[in-house]
């Protein structure tokens, strides 16, 4: 089965990630957490490390299919959901998809240290093109990764902290149970800002 993160467990989740950041020694004048699914998590970090945080946006190329059949997908059987899930891994489709990225407009880091955040990496893509824009827009001094979950060889290797090993099924995920929830919480915490096209 693929482990379920309830929504419950965000915050002692987020204060273990934050205590292994501290505990490699790394301290973060700014989080910049990648928008959607990375926003609740980020308030928690944030808060724990007693740190700003700034939105940032990524988005990988695609039909948008799995986005439109996701309310279907909720309501099958767990057993189904779970083997479209590690079918979706095994695939290895996000390999091929072309992501863009934006950061928040007027956000200065300039020699900030950047703890870069995101719910997780599977290929670790997403966190390289993210990186690479803080460093280079941004002007960040130096920059870490956290993620809740790094699931694959290649996402462990793109991140610097990590807690989950294993390919998740977090509470904003779009066979989660608690979605409604979720995303209600979310909306409340919505950066007043988002770039086209995002």
């Amino acid at each position: 089965m693929v482990p379920v993160v309830r929504l419950a467990e965000l915050p002692g989740l987020a204060a273990e990630l934050a205590e292994r950041v501290r505990a490699g020694g790394f301290r973060a004048d700014v989080v910049v957490y990648i928008e959607t699914g990375a926003r609740l998590l980020a308030h928690e970090v944030g808060r724990e490390l007693g740190v700003e945080i700034v939105p940032m946006w990524v988005s990988r190329g695609g039909s948008g299919l799995k986005q439109k059949v996701a309310p279907l997908v909720a309501k099958t059987p767990v057993w189904l959901r779970d083997g479209l899930r590690r079918l979706e891994e095994w695939s290895g489709v996000h390999r091929h998809t072309r992501r863009r990225a934006a950061l928040a407009h007027g956000v200065e880091l300039a020699g900030k240290r950047v703890l870069l955040l995101d719910d997780a990496a599977d290929t670790g893509r997403t966190i390289g093109v993210a990186r690479e824009l803080v460093k280079r827009e941004g002007g960040a001094g130096e920059v870490k990764v956290a993620v809740l979950a790094a699931t694959t060889p290649a996402g462990r290797a793109a991140v610097d902290f990590f807690v989950l090993e294993k390919n998740s099924r977090m509470p904003w995920s779009s066979d989660s149970d608690e979605r409604v929830e979720t995303e209600r919480r979310a909306e409340e915490l919505r950066p007043k800002y988002a770039p086209r096209d995002f």
